[in-house]
């Protein structure tokens, strides 16, 4: 993506689908995302609310808020859980879902 973003790339609209969770430096992936995006750009984030990061002894929270890292850099247009009519009532009671905006300029 760094390499993509310094030849240019901007985007009007990115996901994260159940990825920010698992990063190991999130501040530095949300930062590489919003360079990515127009000034305006949406940003449409599905997430658990806990960390999961990957170790060799399992998953690991280490308590970072991706939500919050988000609303510092974007604008939260809408925060929502995940319906429970499209999942187990589990993981809607774990997860979030956001609409954030890149703000112009």
């Amino acid at each position: 993506l760094q390499a993509m973003i310094g030849d240019g790339l901007r985007v009007d609209h990115a996901i994260s689908l159940w990825v920010l969770q698992h990063c190991l430096n999130p501040i530095e992936d949300i930062a590489n995302i919003r360079k990515a995006l127009k000034p305006g750009g949406l940003l449409f984030v599905l997430n658990n609310d806990r960390r999961a990061v990957p170790t060799s002894k399992g998953w690991f929270d280490d308590g970072i808020d991706i939500r919050e890292l988000l609303r510092g850099e974007f604008q939260e247009i809408h925060h929502a859980r995940l319906p429970q009519h499209v999942t187990t009532p589990q993981i809607a009671q774990l997860t979030f879902m956001q609409v954030l905006r890149k703000p112009p300029g």
